[in-house]
């Protein structure tokens, strides 16, 4: 699945566990982790991202939507720490190639 800038995250929809399939939209973020559970939108702005990174020790963060017909937010992934720092690594170096080649 394509999540936050294009970027894949892992899909966790409908998967086998313990032989049965268990539907995962049944499910809120808050069903299966800790509280509090600090999650990611599936479309997050970049500096929240970096904020959440130097301000928690989390190694990995849930990826949710909200349902349109429920209003309800629904697990939609997980992206882990280092992927987000990839992530942002990927974008700098683009945004660093975009700035040299308008200046020159």
């Amino acid at each position: 699945m394509l999540g936050t800038l294009g970027i894949g995250v892992a899909d966790i929809s409908n998967k086998p566990v313990c032989g049965r399939r268990i539907d995962l939209e049944l499910f809120k973020a808050a069903d299966v982790m800790r509280s509090p559970v600090l999650t990611l939108m599936s479309r997050q702005s970049l500096h929240l991202l970096a904020q959440i990174l130097l301000d928690t020790p989390h190694s990995g963060f849930p990826v949710i939507e909200t349902n349109q017909e429920t209003g309800d937010e629904v697990a939609y992934g997980l992206i882990t720490r280092s992927l987000s720092i990839i992530i942002i690594i990927i974008i700098l170096i683009i945004i660093i190639i975009i700035i040299l080649t308008i200046r020159s």
